[in-house]
């Protein structure tokens, strides 16, 4: 959490009950959504992915998250 306030700035108040909603709703459209919707969703949080040989990163705009979040 505090890397996270770090990220998005000391302004943004998280909740755990928040990021846990946050977390089932993004479950829910990434396993229940179409195709279309399901790129669309994620298009608007990913920003970019990274894909080494053992390792996979998935970077995020942060001011995205902090919205559907808060």
């Amino acid at each position: 959490m505090a890397r996270i306030h770090q990220n998005i700035g000391a302004s943004v108040e998280l909740y755990s009950s928040r990021i846990v909603k946050f977390s089932d709703l993004m479950q829910r459209k990434l396993d229940d959504g179409d195709v279309k919707t399901r790129r669309t969703f994620l298009s608007t949080v990913i920003d970019r992915i990274e894909v080494d040989d053992d390792t996979v990163r998935v970077f995020a705009r942060k001011d995205v998250l902090a919205d559907s979040i808060a």
